[in-house]
């Protein structure tokens, strides 16, 4: 599911999906964007922005570099064979991320899928509000309590802070996104976080986990090292998409990630796991003396 409603957005998506999938594979698996809802139900064309967060202006912009790169057909490193799922081109072909949703839920088993949300919540409030449709005589709210056992989001700062992809969203933020955004902001995340099903009120058996955006900031890769601490509930404020755990021995079904250890020692870690990796497939090889000839030594 994309949740940056642009075309290099969709393309980009299409293109790695067709990258590490095989050629037929890639056609079965559908991409979903995010459509910003309209009061007389048009749909607004996907624009094509690219993202350039001028806070890290070096790291340059990523979408739109992988979708030429590898989706499209005048380029050297095209995925050859069927190429992507989307083509180059056609990214309105692309789903409406509530309805692909909504087809996915209702097809699945009851209890069955975990939701990793690593970016903007807008997709996750819009089904949360959806209405029964051609896939599903149930609400949003209802195909989530029967079908979705875990929630993770990676947003937020714990115990209390302000995240962005809480609330980097919002369309008022030209700085960012170049004023070009079509999104929900804070506004979207406050009724994702704040309005949830819960066990009281949904009956749900499933469980929410939040990962705070400074979890391993220094830290390039990831292991194991995590930890769960505390019960309670996130809060988000729709005016700034500011949040705070708010601690709650009542909600058994909610919790926040941190690290273990600290970044220094997980990155030393790693990467003595990757340099023993290399060396596990490295063949020794013994460099000629001065004057010898390389060749086997009798």
């Amino acid at each position: 599911m994309v949740n940056k409603p642009s075309t290099y957005s969709v393309l980009a998506a299409s293109a790695i999906v067709s990258y590490y999938t095989q050629k037929s594979q890639n056609k079965a698996v559908p991409i979903g964007v995010f459509r910003h809802p309209t009061s007389d139900g048009t749909v607004i064309p996907l624009p094509n922005s690219t993202f350039l967060d001028v806070v890290y202006w070096h790291l340059g912009e990523f979408a739109s570099k992988i979708a030429y790169q590898f989706g499209s057909p005048s380029s050297p490193d095209y995925v050859k064979g069927d190429g992507p799922s989307i083509p180059w081109g056609h990214a309105e072909d692309a789903w409406s991320a509530v309805e692909l949703y909504r087809k996915l839920l209702s097809e699945a088993d009851d209890e069955s899928i975990t939701i990793a949300s690593i970016g903007f919540l807008d997709n996750l409030s819009l089904l949360l509000d959806s209405e029964p449709d051609l896939f599903s005589p149930l609400t949003g709210r209802q195909l989530i309590s029967q079908k979705v056992a875990e929630l993770v989001v990676m947003g937020g700062r714990y115990p209390a802070g302000k995240g962005w992809n809480f609330f980097g969203s919002d369309p008022e933020i030209p700085h960012r996104n170049g004023g070009n955004g079509l999104g929900l902001g804070s506004k979207g995340t406050a009724n994702v976080i704040n309005n949830w099903p819960t066990p009281q009120r949904d009956g749900w058996k499933g469980r929410v986990v939040y990962v705070g955006d400074e979890v391993g900031g220094n830290v390039l890769t990831g292991a194991e090292y995590d930890e769960e601490y505390g019960y309670g509930r996130n809060r988000v404020n729709e005016r700034d998409g500011s949040n705070k755990w708010v601690w709650d021995e009542e909600t058994k079904n909610q919790f926040v990630l941190a690290l273990e250890k600290t970044e220094e020692t997980v990155a030393r870690e790693i990467d003595r796991l990757f340099l023993k990796g290399a060396k596990s497939a490295a063949v020794e090889k013994v460099a000629p003396m001065s004057g010898e000839e390389a060749g086997p030594k009798i």
